[in-house]
């Protein structure tokens, strides 16, 4: 059985490349589903960003999704869905 973790050093992983991670305002999981409310980018190009992550369980990483097709209400926990689904 693998533990997902619920830890901003888990959750900051999948952002590289453009969307290197700087900080969190918040994050939770639920499952297999996290949000996480992050800014991400080098200054003076820093944005905040709300992200819906799912943990890969076979490669044990989380993974940005993507919100267009899983932000619905069938699709996500509850937790995932109000806080992951509903900003920027």
């Amino acid at each position: 059985m693998v533990v997902v973790p619920c830890n901003a050093a888990a959750l900051s992983a999948p952002f590289t490349g453009s969307m290197r991670f700087d900080s969190f305002d918040n994050f939770g999981c639920q499952g297999s589903w996290a949000f996480v409310w992050a800014t991400v980018g080098l200054a003076p190009h820093e944005i905040g960003v709300t992200e819906v992550l799912r943990f890969d369980r076979p490669a044990g990483a989380w993974r940005i999704m993507s919100r267009l097709t899983y932000c619905t209400p069938h699709l996500l926990p509850n937790v995932v869905y109000r806080q992951g689904c509903f900003s920027n």
